[in-house]
């Protein structure tokens, strides 16, 4: 009940799904409704294209990110998010792509090329490390395009 009331707290429209034990841990399912889309941050929680030239991010508000803080400060356990994203490619056409540390339909990709299939749906989980960049740097890189990658710019 306490678990259920602090995710309400934190977010308004989250819905709880299961509670059940893993190993000597109880844990709970929350699925919490997030913006897909858009060229400006909208809402909390967002997954957008990367504005580098292609890609996928997951961004978190400053207001999303506070209020976490805060509630996993006055929680009696540590809290352990994940994020999966259930993906369609609806191009009509593959799209190769780079993925950044994530489980690509269960794939471990931690910087790797990968083919999203035309039509096929796929899975992205993200890691640890892209979690944690997401709830404490308010931003996660999922993918890249593979032929449209971030530059990187060498100072000498």
């Amino acid at each position: 009940m306490d678990v259920k009331k602090a995710i309400s707290e934190v977010f308004i429209d989250a819905k709880y799904i299961e509670c059940y034990r893993e190993k000597m841990d109880s844990k709970a399912l929350f699925e919490v409704p997030i913006t897909v889309g858009g060229k400006t941050a909208v809402g909390d929680i967002q997954i957008t294209n990367a504005g580098f030239g292609g890609g996928m991010i997951i961004s978190m508000s400053e207001r999303i990110k506070n209020k976490i803080n805060r509630a996993t400060k006055s929680a009696m356990s540590k809290p352990e998010p994940s994020i999966t994203i259930n993906l369609n490619n609806d191009l009509n056409s593959e799209l190769d792509i780079v993925a950044h540390a994530v489980y690509l339909d269960n794939y471990a990709l931690p910087l790797s090329p990968y083919t999203l299939l035309t039509g096929e749906k796929h899975t992205f989980k993200l890691s640890d490390v892209s979690v944690s960049s997401a709830f404490e740097n308010g931003v996660a890189l999922i993918y890249e395009n593979l032929n449209n990658r971030m530059k990187m710019e060498v100072k000498k």
